[in-house]
């Protein structure tokens, strides 16, 4: 743990914290989702399939790279005259 940490690290002690923090911050903005999702219910009637055809052209990252599939290096390469100022071949003292 670092010198600032003044809670625990651990899952569940995360967890607690953070149901704790999410029940603290709807006390203080009890009216946020207030009126919010009848808006969002009639907009869906009126658009069925909307989500799943937008989910279906914006796959997740995570389903693009199956964790199976090895990463690829890439190598590039560059003139070495174009480092001809950057690179040293010797070190002078």
């Amino acid at each position: 743990m670092g010198d600032r940490q003044k809670s625990c690290s651990q899952k569940g002690c995360k967890q607690r914290r953070k149901r704790a923090s999410q029940k603290n911050w709807v006390k203080a903005n009890p009216e946020y989702f207030h009126g919010r999702y009848e808006e969002t219910r009639r907009w869906r009637v009126k658009n069925p399939g909307y989500q799943k055809a937008w989910r279906a052209k914006r796959r997740e990252i995570q389903d693009e790279i199956h964790p199976a599939s090895p990463m690829r290096i890439i190598r590039f390469v560059v003139l070495a005259k174009l480092f001809k100022a950057e690179i040293q071949d010797k070190i002078s003292v």
